[in-house]
């Protein structure tokens, strides 16, 4: 049992406490003087007791650091850590370094640090449902403080705990662990992890996302996903998992706990149904979003059937004078925009397009963009809709029959693109759209500019198919690193005729001649037998709502096929 598990009680709230009515404090002055200024210094002692124990830091006179290295300033982060239901867990509090103090190359050198893509992480939800995995949750106790820092760093002492030695001279921290806040201490316990569960736990990494790993032995199935210190293990026996657990939070392993089965992640509930499928929900989130941003919202909301009016959309400018930049500026756009641009990333593809257009205006934005992303809150928090998993594999209506089998042989996967030309409600270059399925889910989509000025419709389609070769190209390599077997080509739906053809034909013609090589991916793709182009309909479209605004039957009847029953589901 770790010191965060036995000190809950210690730290548990009175059943009359609400999230409202607690004030998390930014600085350690404003956390001593909140009237829950107990339980934040019970938090704060629990964090240093951590960091204690484990040698996070060594003590050095202040006279005697040198004068080639700058002291970095610390401070205290403070956060109230809630349970999937919304109510509050605990109070937490973070001793962390702030890193904008540090002088690269004599406190750091490199500082990057992968974190697993949103699409892996459906990606991985997919591969569960398929392969009849449960998932659980490992969370690891102040993981950066793991592993060791790779640079001589000296640190001012926590606010409320001076530090001196025994002459009761003044001392700074000289890091022996990689403390939070330094520039290089997410890349540094990534790099340690990696290292433990490749060289000792004998897992596989993932080449193209380093946060997946997988075992496959005999029977033995762990597929491994890591977002920094929050670890999701999906696995397909009892056994395998005591084994995980049992070299994961073993002496020669990590500070970390087992939580559970995974029911709450980043943000998003996840709901593991008895026939192993998955469902995903950020209800909670936007109710937190409806309170922060329309506070003042009736009860009894009228349910947005469509995310806006398309009228609106396609009026949508940037500011053209200072009135306009003023009232804009008093409001809260870019949280706003933020917020919702995590939904429409994790769990909410049918604002794709919406959220792209708003992020176009987010430079110089109007009071007319800002209702405009009230509206899609509204919607969000009116439509109620959950990304399911179902795990199957069956090819969706309206492509050729023909290749059904290819499309199931690939678990069901299969992409379509799409893309505008010359619309009256494009904003600056045209919009392109595209969006992977896989297990019977959507597991990647995007609404992005297109950043290539096509001088005709094929153009823009054979553009928009070369991004959407990217995508595919990527998921077939995790895919293949995760041991998923792929032996056909990936089906990409287009619909327009003459993209396929200038991606089948190798030549030069007056109508391609002047094409980049960038959007050359697609045909390389086809040329070596990996992507497949065939030819769909536009009302088989599935990404046709990623690239114009719809309007409300056209919304519909896109959203089921995009989203169909067996795929999203209501919550009421």
């Amino acid at each position: 049992m770790y010191l965060d598990d036995v000190t809950n009680d210690l730290l548990a709230l009175r059943h009359d406490d609400t999230l409202s009515d607690i004030e998390t404090p930014s600085t350690y002055e404003q956390a001593m003087r909140s009237r829950h200024a107990t339980r934040w210094r019970e938090s704060m002692n629990v964090e240093m007791q951590d960091l204690l124990k484990h040698d996070t830091w060594e003590l050095v006179p202040r006279s005697k650091v040198p004068k080639s290295h700058k002291v970095a300033k610390s401070r205290w982060v403070y956060r109230i850590k809630t349970n999937k239901d919304g109510s509050i867990e605990r109070f937490k509090s973070r001793f962390v370094v702030c890193g904008y103090s540090q002088v690269k190359g004599i406190d750091y050198t490199h500082s990057f640090s992968a974190t697993m893509r949103a699409t892996s992480f459906r990606l991985l939800m997919s591969l569960a449902t398929h392969d009849k995995l449960r998932l659980e949750h490992f969370d690891v106790t102040n993981a950066f403080t793991q592993s060791d820092i790779d640079k001589v760093i000296y640190v001012e002492p926590p606010k409320g705990y001076p530090q001196s030695d025994p002459n009761g001279l003044p001392c700074v921290l000289k890091l022996r662990k990689a403390l939070y806040g330094t520039k290089q201490a997410s890349r540094m316990w990534q790099l340690k992890l990696r290292k433990y569960l490749v060289e000792s736990m004998k897992f596989t990494n993932s080449i193209h996302d380093p946060c997946l790993f997988s075992r496959r032995v005999d029977d033995s199935i762990i597929i491994v996903g890591v977002y920094v210190d929050d670890i999701i293990v999906a696995h397909n026996g009892k056994a395998h998992l005591e084994w995980f657990r049992s070299k994961f939070t073993g002496p020669d392993g990590f500070r970390a706990k087992h939580v559970g089965q995974l029911s709450w992640f980043l943000g998003i509930e996840v709901t593991q149904h008895t026939n192993f499928e998955v469902t995903l929900s950020q209800a909670q989130y936007v109710s937190k979003l409806i309170e922060r941003f329309v506070p003042t919202r009736p009860a009894s909301v009228i349910k947005h059937a469509m995310p806006c009016n398309p009228l609106t959309f396609q009026s949508l400018v940037c500011a053209k004078t200072d009135l306009e930049r003023d009232k804009a500026s008093r409001l809260p756009y870019l949280q706003l925009i933020g917020s919702l641009l995590y939904l429409s990333t994790m769990t909410r593809p049918d604002i794709a397009y919406h959220m792209s257009i708003l992020c176009s205006l987010m430079h110089d934005p109007t009071t007319v963009a800002y209702h405009a992303a009230i509206d899609l809150l509204l919607y969000v928090s009116t439509s109620a809709l959950v990304l399911h998993f179902p795990g199957t594999s069956k090819a969706p209506s309206g492509i050729d029959p023909s290749l059904g089998e290819s499309i199931s042989a690939s678990g069901g996967l299969v992409a379509f693109s799409d893309s505008t030309w010359r619309r009256p409600d494009h904003h600056g270059f045209d919009m392109f759209g595209f969006v992977v399925f896989f297990m019977g889910a959507p597991i990647s989509f995007t609404s992005k500019q297109l950043r290539v000025v096509a001088l005709s419709s094929a153009e823009a389609e054979y553009a928009a198919a070369s991004y959407a070769c990217r995508e595919i190209a990527f998921i077939r390599h995790v895919l293949i690193d995760l041991g998923f077997l792929l032996i056909h080509p990936t089906i990409l739906c287009v619909d327009n005729r003459a993209a396929i053809e200038i991606a089948h034909n190798l030549g030069v013609t007056s109508r391609n001649k002047h094409f980049v090589d960038v959007i050359h991916y697609f045909r390389h793709l086809v040329d070596h037998r990996v992507v497949i182009p065939t030819h769909v309909a536009s009302q088989f479209q599935r990404a046709d709502g990623f690239t114009k605004c719809l309007g409300k039957s056209s919304f519909r009847m896109w959203l089921r096929m995009l989203l169909p029953p067996d795929c999203f589901v209501h919550t009421h």
